[in-house]
């Protein structure tokens, strides 16, 4: 078996590689991870836009800390284009918040809403990928060097 990794020349074929088979990594990015929030009120659905530099990492669905109905069922819907995917079920008294695990990347547009009546709070994180490159512009132009 270890004759089949050797060529001719007895060297492993480990460091002949082409390029279009090597692994790609984007190591020339910079990410900034941010705190990202935002509160949904019952039928009035919000809309946000990631875009190819962003990437939305929901964690949390939560009720307000004011609830309009003590013991009522809110479900918090995500739209993408044209289909609604519930992500959560929330119910005052029982289950006021729930665990995410959601990336959302490079979407024109994202909506929100909640169904029920009871506000919804989303949160999570806002990373932005910066090319280090456009970090050097950006402190040129502010008299930066570095």
């Amino acid at each position: 078996a270890l004759d089949e990794l050797m060529d001719d020349d007895g060297d492993d074929d480990m460091d002949e590689l082409d390029e279009d088979e090597m692994p790609s990594y984007d190591d020339d990015t910079f990410e900034e991870p941010l705190f990202w929030g935002m509160t949904i009120k019952p039928n009035k659905p919000e809309t946000i836009a990631v875009d190819s530099t962003e990437e939305l990492v929901l964690r949390t669905a939560s009720l307000t800390a004011k609830l309009k109905d003590p013991n009522g069922r809110s479900v918090v819907q995500l739209k993408l284009g044209t289909e609604t995917f519930a992500l959560a079920v929330l119910l005052g008294g029982k289950c006021e918040s729930q665990p995410l695990s959601l990336e959302l990347r490079d979407e024109d547009e994202i909506e929100f809403s909640v169904v029920g009546p009871n506000e919804v709070c989303l949160t999570g994180n806002l990373i932005i990928r910066l090319d280090p490159n456009d970090l050097m512009d950006m402190d040129a132009e502010d008299g930066e060097f570095g």
